[in-house]
Order: C-alpha cells, then sequence, then structure tokens
C-alpha cells in the first residue's frame, strides 16, 4: 500500500503537469480553456484523494478487520460499454444476497473509516433536521441532470466499483481528462500492455477495496460488481477470482462504438477536446476492438468457468429467463423477494426505449471502419450469447470456441 501511494503521488504530477503543455493540434483558445479546467479539477481531484488515502490508512490501524474477509463466489457483471451492464446489474442488486458499491461510496467513501465518518454525519444530521441531506440532493439533481439519458445517476443508486481505483489513477474513465495520458490508454488493453508488477498491484488494490466493502456491508453476502471497463482484464480478474460468477453483455460494435464516443464527447469538449478528433476517436475504437477480442479469447481460454453471455436485446425481451438460466448455471437459487422484483424489471425492461440518439457519421466513420476493427470478435460474441452457456455448450458454441484466437 505505501508503494502504491508513493507511485500514485508521481503519477498525479506527472499527468498534471504534462496535461498543461500545448499539444499538436492544438489552438490558443482550446489549450486556455484546458488550462483553466484542469486549474479547477486537479486541486479538487487531488485532495479527494488525499482524504481517500487517509481513509485507507486509517483503516489499518482500525479496522484491520477487512485483512481477513473472504471473497468467496463473487458475481461481476462486465461487457462492452454501452450494452446493458448498468440495467443488469441494479436487476441483480435487487437480490438481498447481494452487496454492490453505490456511488456515494465509490466516489466519496471507498474505505471503512469514510464510511463511518459518513454514517456519523447523516445521524447528526437527521438530528438537526436534515438541511445537509436537503443541500446533496439538490446538488445532485444539478450535477448528474446533466448525465439523463446518457448514464442515470444519483449518490445511492448501484455503480461502477472501478471508480475505486482513482486513488491509484487506474481508472479508464481518466482518458477522458487526460486523453494525451499514455499510462491511461495502457489501461485498455491491461491484460496485454501492463506490465505484470503493475497489475498484481492494481488487482491486489482493488480486492482490498472490494474486502473494505464486504467488511461495511456483511461477510455473508455475496459481492456483486459490475465494470463495463473490466474487459481488458477480464483474464487478470479471472485470476484473482477464478470462482466469480460472471454475466458478459454485448453489443453490436456499431451501435457500442458511436454510443461510446457519444457518451464521452461531453467531458471531453469541457476540456477542449472532440470525440470526433482521429488523435481520440481512433484510439477509442482501436481500444473497443481489443475488449471484443479479449473476451472471445479469455472466454476460450477459460472453459470451466461460469460466464454466461447476454445481449441488449436478451435483456429486453427475456430478461427473467435470462437471469433464472444463469443463476441456476450459477448454482444459485432466485429467493422469493428476488423473483417478484425480476418480474418488475422485465415489465419495465420491456417498456424502455433509450433517448440517447448517436451515429457513426457524426464521428467521421463509415460501418466499413467499424466492421474492419471489430466485427469478426463481436460475431464470435453474438454467437456465444445465442448458443446455450460455454460450460453447456452445444457443438456450435464449442466450434466459435476453439476459432476463438488464444490470448
Amino acid at each position: 500500500m505505501p508503494r502504491l501511494f508513493v507511485h500514485s503521488i508521481f503519477r498525479f504530477l506527472v499527468l498534471g503537469i504534462t496535461s498543461f503543455v500545448p499539444r499538436r493540434g492544438d489552438t490558443v483558445r482550446r489549450w486556455l480553456q484546458r488550462v483553466v479546467v484542469l486549474t479547477v479539477f486537479l486541486p479538487g481531484f487531488a485532495l479527494l484523494q488525499a482524504v481517500h488515502w487517509l481513509g485507507f490508512f486509517l483503516d489499518e490501524i482500525f479496522f484491520r478487520g477487512y485483512r481477513s474477509v473472504r471473497i468467496e463466489a463473487p458475481m461481476f457483471v462486465v461487457g462492452v460499454p454501452r450494452s446493458g451492464t448498468t440495467f443488469l446489474h441494479r436487476v441483480l442488486a435487487a437480490d438481498s444476497t447481494t452487496t454492490t458499491f453505490s456511488t456515494w461510496e465509490c466516489l466519496l467513501a471507498p474505505s471503512v473509516t469514510e464510511r463511518r465518518a459518513v454514517a456519523a454525519l447523516a445521524w447528526l444530521d437527521r438530528k438537526i433536521g436534515g438541511p445537509g441531506a436537503w443541500c446533496i440532493r439538490r446538488l445532485e439533481a444539478c450535477v448528474f441532470s446533466r448525465l439523463a439519458g446518457v448514464h442515470d445517476m444519483t449518490l445511492s443508486e448501484p455503480e461502477e466499483d472501478y471508480l475505486a481505483l482513482l486513488p491509484i489513477l487506474a481508472a479508464f474513465i481518466l482518458v477522458v481528462p487526460f486523453t494525451h495520458a499514455r499510462s491511461i490508454w495502457r489501461l485498455g488493453r491491461f491484460d496485454r500492455d501492463v506490465p505484470q508488477r503493475e497489475r498484481r498491484a492494481i488487482l491486489a488494490f482493488y480486492e482490498s477495496c472490494l474486502r473494505r466493502h464486504l467488511y461495511a456491508h456483511g461477510t455473508e453476502r455475496r459481492l456483486l460488481s459490475k465494470n463495463a471497463s473490466f474487459p481488458p482484464m477480464f483474464g487478470s480478474l479471472l485470476d484473482t477470482f477464478p470462482d466469480a460468477r460472471v454475466f458478459v453483455c454485448t453489443r453490436d460494435p456499431l451501435e457500442t462504438v458511436s454510443s461510446q464516443l457519444s457518451s464521452i464527447d461531453g467531458g471531453l469538449r469541457l476540456m477542449g477536446e472532440r470525440a470526433r478528433e482521429p488523435r481520440v476517436r481512433d484510439r477509442m475504437v482501436e481500444t473497443l476492438a481489443f475488449y471484443y477480442e479479449h473476451i472471445v479469447t479469455t472466454i476460450a481460454a477459460r472453459p470451466e468457468a461460469k460466464i454466461r453471455v447476454v445481449r441488449p436485446q436478451d435483456l429486453r425481451e427475456r430478461l427473467e429467463t435470462i437471469v433464472r438460466d444463469a443463476y441456476a448455471q450459477f448454482d444459485l437459487p432466485v429467493r422469493a423477494p428476488f423473483d417478484a422484483s425480476l418480474a418488475r424489471a422485465a415489465e419495465r425492461s420491456r417498456r424502455f426505449r433509450s433517448t440517447h440518439s448517436h451515429d457513426l457519421a457524426s464521428f467521421g466513420l463509415t460501418p466499413t471502419d467499424v466492421e474492419r476493427a471489430c466485427g469478426a470478435a463481436a460475431r464470435r460474441l453474438e454467437a456465444l450469447a445465442r448458443s446455450a452457456t460455454p460450460d453447456r455448450a452445444s457443438p456450435a458454441t464449442k466450434l466459435v470456441l476453439r476459432e476463438a484466437p488464444r490470448p
């Protein structure tokens, strides 16, 4: 942990300093815009991460019991971005036998110490009438309303726990403010491009965050995690948690690519960048292509793993059947309260229509560009989603797995 702390400080300084350097293609206006935004963003970001590190160190004094927590048969929802991972995660989070990170825990309180402090402040706020909660609700509505239709969020909703990797600057979302940083783009090819020693350190830190979460919420519950940024580390994830149960969400890359570029374009514009610029767009397409390919090769290399591949249309049209079949494959019961919740979620999913509009042409791409990059691996994933699960695979599915290139 101390070594990671020092390393994160060094990386933060490098990212911060290099972010202010003008880049090829910058206009004076865009460079000044980035400088102003980073001047506001970086001190606040640094302060928040410093608070997290203080919490981690205090955990070692007051809550060392988290170290002995065992993470048994965790359930992961991974997949290419914009493929229904958020929806499926929130459906599964209704199962009372599971526990998952909420947004406020990811962003504001990854340590046990911070969670205890927030609980104490919330108790005090309730005693005096709840002015703090009122202010938070107003701020929450203002901040998260900008994401409506793209990625709906509230502080209390289940959220991607890869955000807990922000203190060690290992969350791929940092590519938005630091589009120049090779160290961040490298995370998009984690299992291939990140050195083994660094991979182990990142996974050890992530595992410690999961242990802290179970320590705070109850070790008798199953850990549920959702991450659309974990496909590049899929192999490392299964090495770390060999008894994991995994949902893998896939989607037609023609839709995935345009939706992902559209979802990050607002943040990039704030930083003086554009998602349609080749230096961002092309690297993102290459990254998503690696996602598809790495998922397929990882599944092929681990036929014994408990993995279920699903598509957005599966979640929309037959959610109950998909989840029940997957739970049977994972050797998990569907208990009565979750059963009722699942039926309600299935009804909502059939009525759902996305309001997020996007198209490839607006980013200077054609279907041929995307097909060339992602098509072959995406079709193999599609075949896996249509077939039986890998450990009960039909001959057609086994053929798909045999034809997948090995890592």
